[in-house]
């Protein structure tokens, strides 16, 4: 339990999922509120920016069957080509990549591209009766191919983003999942209000 304490960043949330500029391993992240799909200018230095995989809805998070068939693949694909080498892709329920085996895909491809794995965005309402079960299949299958953990609690009533402990996922569930599949050097992003809070989420 320890070296998961080691590896812990904490950042509060400002937004409705978290947006921030964070230091890892001596690189500046961006968490940034766009998507492949939207064709955003991102920096092309020595920062890295954490998007969204996006979708084919009218609006960012508005579900649209397509995204998840051919048609939101090929969209995706071609799109991640005009992104930077050091971008990470994080999933989202109702986006192209929005469940284990859909970030596991974009894993094993030949994209450029990497995986930020964020299982609080994943989750969708339909969910809510079965969240344990469904963290278990997002870290057996996609957390050994991420390249950045992204945790953020849900709101009991919206499933909406909040901090550490304030929702209705475990700490302990996501702290044992962390530590049976999540490798050793992938930074865990915490959303939190402090590193006291993410700590005891994750350790009560």
């Amino acid at each position: 339990m320890s070296q998961l304490v080691d590896r812990i960043i904490c950042v509060p949330l400002t937004s409705t999922w978290l947006e921030a500029c964070v230091e890892v391993d001596g690189t500046i992240v961006n968490f940034l509120d766009t998507d492949a799909l939207a064709n955003p200018s991102l920096p092309t230095g020595k920062e890295r920016s954490v998007i969204w995989s996006g979708g084919l809805g009218a609006a960012r998070f508005e579900a649209d069957p397509r995204s998840w068939l051919a048609t939101g693949w090929s969209q995706f694909e071609q799109a991640v080509k005009s992104l930077p080498h050091a971008t990470m892709l994080r999933p989202h329920a109702a986006h192209v990549l929005s469940d284990a085996l859909s970030c596991r895909r974009l894993a094993e491809s030949e994209s450029d591209v990497s995986l930020a794995l964020a299982p609080a965005s994943m989750m969708a309402d339909s969910m809510r009766n079965e969240l344990d079960d469904h963290l278990h299949r997002i870290f057996e299958l996609a957390a050994p191919h991420a390249s950045m953990l992204i945790l953020e609690d849900l709101a009991t009533s919206t499933l909406a983003a909040t901090h550490a402990g304030e929702g209705v996922l475990s700490g302990p569930l996501l702290a044992h999942l962390i530590e049976t599949f999540l490798p050793g050097e992938t930074p865990i992003i915490v959303a939190a209000s402090d590193r006291a809070a993410a700590i005891g989420w994750l350790c009560q």
